[in-house]
């Protein structure tokens, strides 16, 4: 069996187009890993949801837009610019009720910022005002395959482990990162200038990463057994 793994999917206004979205790199890894990615557009309806969960094996939360510091007791500095709080809302309640069902959760870049948010953690707003000493973790964005920056996993972590690697160059697209973890949580990966780039759940089912491994899988077959592995861990 295909073990069905949601997606979210945020709502994409331009011009007269107004529909949901969600990049496909994400839905040809899962598809690569042997799982059935669905796209699941944000709603506010609670029975929804549930029905939603009842239905996936996994969720995995893709990249986005900045998560809104309110949810974690902040107001925005200038260079936040751009959120969408129902989408916030939507995603949070989503991950715990996915996570109170017992089922992997898989969060890429604002996944992961967003995850750490749910349970408690808190955000840098915008790492080049706020993290003394940042390297550059953004780089241009035509050339998503591209390696940028290394990143170093702790050895016994679900990420070293999934990955099957300790140290590993990534892609780069953020300008907010995990700052307090979230309770239950501990940061396992880090970048060389010791910003987070990993957390998990202390149980090791639900992981975020803050690179994208989605844009990198078909050229590095190590961010592909991420996906790999995150399904099969669905499938059980």
């Amino acid at each position: 069996m295909r073990p069905i793994i949601g997606m979210t999917a945020a709502r994409l206004l331009q011009g007269e187009l107004d529909g949901y979205k969600t990049q496909s790199d994400y839905v040809h890894s899962i598809i690569r890993a042997g799982g059935t990615p669905v796209l699941l557009p944000r709603t506010e309806d609670e029975e929804i949801i549930q029905s939603l969960v009842k239905t996936l094996d996994g969720l995995l939360v893709p990249g986005g837009i900045d998560v809104a510091p309110c949810f974690y007791g902040e107001a925005p500095v200038a260079q936040v610019v751009c959120t969408d709080r129902m989408m916030d809302v939507f995603e949070m309640n989503l991950i715990k009720a996915v996570r109170a069902e017992g089922k992997p959760i898989l969060g890429i870049c604002r996944g992961c910022q967003i995850i750490n948010v749910t349970f408690g953690g808190t955000l840098y707003q915008d790492i080049p005002t706020q993290f003394e000493g940042a390297h550059c973790h953004y780089q241009n964005t035509l050339f998503r395959s591209e390696p940028f920056h290394t990143v170093t996993a702790e050895p016994d972590s679900a990420i070293a482990q999934m990955i099957g690697e300790t140290q590993f160059d990534v892609n780069t697209y953020h300008h907010q990162a995990v700052r307090d973890v979230a309770p239950g949580f501990s940061a396992v990966a880090w970048s060389e200038d010791n910003m987070v780039e990993g957390i998990e759940a202390d149980d090791g089912r639900i992981i975020g990463v803050q690179w994208h491994p989605e844009g990198m899988a078909q050229r590095f077959p190590c961010f592909q057994r991420l996906f790999d592995r995150f399904v099969d861990l669905c499938r059980e």
